[in-house]
């Protein structure tokens, strides 16, 4: 089953994949690069040497990146508080970098929901500009279903929430963009190889005021946004992949988050369509 990444979440170890995602779709486009050849006729003679300079004082050394505990704390509120509900949905748009060889940068957009329930139940839905994908995890099998092209495919998951979420990375390769946000050790997925974080200031997303906190790793750097107050929900989550040219993004934007949703009968349970057919799934 074709897994093109358009992210119903995604995460700093996942960086890489944006490379790959480029290739699986043929964009690198190959530009032969030369550089400018200077032209002798507009050289200009030398002036005479100046006299040296005194020598300038050595700059002084700029201060060593830390991370600011209560940008920690900031993310721990958020990562404690959606670990304490029982259940939550949320409905956001995202979008994904891919550059070119050219260096020209290109946006792919979608539109995402996620319903979970614990201890080891989710229901997803990702639709925009790659794919159009719903999954089912009902604790013990994970599907995924292509309704456009009405197919599927059905595989054990493990018995978890965190465990499935790292499943669907791993063994199966599909990009999750922001799915450490979910998991119960956030903290340490997030901030673990961090060597700065800071709080930004606050920020008005979605009609909603937000604490800004940004972290950097050698790899990537990170940007969480969460809402003021006694219900720290998650509002944006933008990751900046630096070892790759051009530094492409992933952004998440939650339109909505609910903390206490009504969960239908069967939300977790796949059904086909008529017409549908099953399909093994390609694992890594």
């Amino acid at each position: 089953m074709q897994t093109n990444p358009s992210a119903v979440a995604f995460s700093p170890r996942q960086a890489p994949a944006l490379g790959r995602l480029a290739l699986a779709l043929s964009v690198l486009l190959a530009a032969a690069g030369c550089s400018p050849q200077a032209d002798p006729a507009a050289a200009v003679p030398a002036e005479p040497a100046a006299e040296p300079a005194p020598a300038a004082e050595a700059a002084a050394p700029e201060p060593e990146a830390s991370v600011d505990p209560a940008a920690v704390d900031g993310l721990r509120r958020m990562t404690e508080y959606l670990a304490s509900l029982p259940a939550f949905s949320l409905d956001t748009s995202s979008s994904l970098d891919v550059v070119l060889h050219s260096g020209q940068k290109i946006k792919f957009n979608s539109a995402n929901t996620l319903t979970l329930q614990r201890p080891n139940k989710f229901h997803a839905k990702r639709y925009g500009d790659l794919v159009m994908q719903d999954f089912y995890y009902d604790g013990a099998n994970l599907t995924m279903s292509n309704p456009d092209s009405l197919v599927f495919a059905v595989v054990p998951a493990p018995p978890t929430i965190d465990e499935t979420l790292d499943f669907i990375v791993d063994e199966l390769d599909i990009v999750a963009p922001a799915s450490d946000l979910l998991h119960a050790d956030a903290i340490a997925r997030l901030t673990g190889e961090a060597t700065s974080g800071m709080v930004v200031g606050q920020s008005v997303i979605e009609g909603k005021v937000c604490d800004h906190l940004a972290f950097r790793s050698p790899d990537v750097d990170i940007q969480v946004w969460v809402q003021a107050g006694d219900k720290p929900a998650p509002c944006k989550y933008t990751i900046t992949t630096t070892d790759i040219a051009g530094m492409p993004e992933f952004s998440i934007t939650v339109r909505s988050f609910d903390a206490a949703p009504k969960i239908s009968d069967g939300l977790f349970q796949f059904t086909p369509l008529d017409g549908a057919t099953q399909i093994d799934v390609l694992k890594k």
